[in-house]
């Protein structure tokens, strides 16, 4: 369940720098 959270949250901060890139541009 820990494992399984880490990886949601590293996606989420992924999503997240994606979207700011996205907005920048």
């Amino acid at each position: 369940m820990e494992n399984k959270k880490t990886i949601n949250t590293v996606g989420a901060r992924e999503w997240l720098t994606k979207l700011l890139m996205m907005r920048i541009v």
